[in-house]
């Protein structure tokens, strides 16, 4: 039954994402709509995300049952850190600690959500207004928002905030982009490591400097390398700190052997490459030209590449995260410009590729989740 409410909440989604297609072929189509397809998205993450079952996958109950009421317990942020299994960066701390004072882990689960979500929708706002319904439906589609709202909850807050970092960088305001990289960082220290990333894919322009690199890392994930020991070295090289340090090192001594498989993905290197493939399209044959999205195919790419490397880690999926939470900005971002902005048919085929990945993701949820 609640498989059944999910598949019908996620189709309403798509009708307002289809709407947003046609609307820019039927222009007299009242756009208030949108506002209605809003607060159902809304209802729909309200109700499967704040108010689902605690044993739902294995980081709910973590942080409901443990983090949510030790680190109300405790005094400081110092202590906590001294205390816990599993450090605590300062801002999910704080977040956490004014959810305990309502004394309602419901409500810090909200508020975990809307952490996550409300950059991710202030992002597709300003980047993609007009499509703002098909975009939100791309990410929408994609398991991994579900993994990062529901199950790596701290994951998934610094990830909204890189992502709407992005969009700050696109639009040059700095002090915006700013402040995203300390709260990004402030909710998960591992994102300083992404933002070196970004800081990558600007300095090094050309292209295929970074395909070959890609092409390397896709060979030796193959040929089975195994990055864990990469990472086990840096967490003991004195480059990081005793929070950074710790987090790599549990990587690094593979302690989710029992829980995640490890080897070579085929499955998830054709997902990567499929999307990268329609970004090249987009390059080569409609010979769009963006000096943005230039950047972040060399940014997908280098993503990929790392993720690619992980196989050998339990959890590389947590890692994979980045390359695939900017996969709907690399397929909708030419949307709104030249030559797309008026061509309702590859509109309309964007949608029927979502529908595609979305009813993928509905078929991992129903077995990882194990709903009915």
């Amino acid at each position: 039954m609640l498989l059944v409410a999910f598949v019908f909440s996620y189709l309403v989604i798509a009708l307002f994402a289809f709407y947003s297609v046609v609307s820019d072929a039927v222009p007299k189509v009242k756009p208030s709509i949108q506002v209605l397809g809003l607060v159902w998205f809304m209802a729909m993450c309200v109700f499967f995300i704040v108010f689902r079952s605690y044993d739902t996958l294995g980081d709910t109950s973590v942080y409901v049952n443990e983090i949510f009421s030790e680190i109300g317990k405790s005094p400081s942020l110092s202590s906590y850190n001294t205390q816990a299994l599993d450090t605590a960066e300062p801002l999910f701390y704080w977040l956490t600690k004014l959810g305990y004072i309502t004394g309602s882990s419901r409500v810090y689960l909200l508020l975990a959500m809307m952490a996550f979500i409300g950059p991710l929708m202030v992002s597709i706002f300003l980047q993609w207004r007009s499509h703002f319904f098909l975009v939100l439906f791309s990410f929408v589609s994609l398991f991994v928002f579900y993994s990062l709202s529901m199950n790596i909850i701290r994951n998934g807050i610094s990830v909204g905030w890189w992502l709407l970092g992005l969009v700050m960088l696109y639009q040059r305001r700095w002090i915006a982009l700013s402040i995203c990289v300390f709260i990004s960082v402030g909710f998960h220290f591992s994102s300083l490591f992404f933002w070196v990333l970004v800081l990558l894919a600007l300095v090094v322009r050309n292209i295929y400097v970074i395909a070959i690199l890609g092409l390397v890392a896709l060979v030796a994930a193959f040929l089975e390398f195994d990055l864990s020991e990469l990472l086990l070295v840096a967490s003991d090289s004195g480059l990081a700190n005793e929070l950074i340090g710790m987090k790599l090192a549990r990587y690094g001594n593979k302690v989710f052997d029992a829980e995640y498989n490890t080897g070579f993905r085929a499955d998830f290197v054709i997902f990567n490459l499929f999307f990268l493939a329609l970004a090249l399209w987009y390059k080569q044959v409609l010979n769009y030209k963006n000096h943005f999205y230039d950047f972040l195919v060399r940014l997908y790419i280098i993503l990929s590449a790392i993720f690619f490397l992980s196989f050998q880690i339990p959890g590389a999926d947590r890692i994979g995260i980045l390359s695939w939470i900017i996969i709907p900005f690399i397929s909708m971002f030419p949307i709104h410009e030249p030559p797309l902005r008026n061509n309702i048919h590859w509109k309309l085929t964007l949608f029927c590729i979502t529908v595609i990945q979305g009813l993928v993701s509905i078929y991992i949820i129903k077995h990882l989740f194990q709903i009915s």
